[in-house]
């Protein structure tokens, strides 16, 4: 298995704020995330503008190319965690990213999982060369009040130290809401309400592939043109 490590320099601003240390007394925040009515999963609900130093050294999530998809569809994760790309519908995928927290290519090798380690906090997209359709994201946080939001759009940030925050809501890929709280050790309930974004392409041009070629293919036997044909974004209307 070939493990990739993307580490940029990374100059950290002197107003950037420490996390308050764990011995005071802490909050939960739990809330829901509505869009156009509609309850949703996959928001990421997060504190902004608090670095902590990350435990998560040698933390590894996966993504898998599963059923035509990258399953899951969002992952959250702390600086210095690692996400290893898997391939269980053994069809050429070349995974790559034109993000600027993590800039890369994948060629996995005999649909071999490939592992890289992110040290730089930001929203990666992740794409596939081969299916132009798939797409998924990968956050990546400097400290670890963060919550993904499920079925019922619920979410929770439990351990949060007394203080001023920018709570920030997130959702496939663009930031829907910043509020701006203060937490002190009682529980709070903040709740998101908002329209329903439309997925945005990204501005910047497709990466230049042609190192990666991949050898024709046959499809596995379980997948169809007709599914292929059929396959939308999960936002995508018929």
């Amino acid at each position: 298995m070939s493990t990739i490590r993307w580490r940029p320099i990374i100059l950290w601003s002197c107003a950037t704020l420490m996390a308050t240390s764990p011995a005071v007394a802490a909050s939960e925040i739990t809330g829901k995330v509505v869009l156009s009515g509609k309850a949703v999963a996959d928001a990421v609900i997060s504190i902004e503008g608090i670095r902590q130093e990350s435990s998560s050294a040698g933390a590894v999530s996966v993504m898998d190319h599963h059923g035509l998809n990258f399953v899951p569809h969002v992952l959250v994760i702390r600086t210095g965690s690692a996400v290893r790309f898997e391939n269980r519908d053994g069809m050429p995928c070349r995974i790559y990213s034109i993000s600027p927290a993590g800039n890369f290519v994948l060629r996995p090798p005999d649909g071999q999982p490939m592992t890289i380690t992110f040290d730089r906090a930001g929203v990666i997209e992740i794409r596939c060369a081969d299916h132009s359709r798939l797409y998924a994201y990968v956050l990546v946080r400097e400290n670890p009040f963060f919550a993904l939001t499920d079925r019922k759009g619920q979410y929770k940030i439990a351990h949060v130290p007394p203080g001023r925050y920018t709570l920030q809501a997130w959702y496939e890929g663009q930031v829907i809401e910043s509020k701006v709280i203060k937490v002190g050790t009682d529980k709070r309930t903040i709740d998101f309400k908002a329209s329903l974004p439309q997925r945005r392409a990204s501005k910047e041009p497709a990466p230049d592939l042609s190192a990666h070629d991949l050898a024709p293919a046959v499809l596995p036997s379980s997948f169809s043109s007709e599914s292929l044909n059929e396959w939308r974004y999960p936002n995508e209307k018929p």
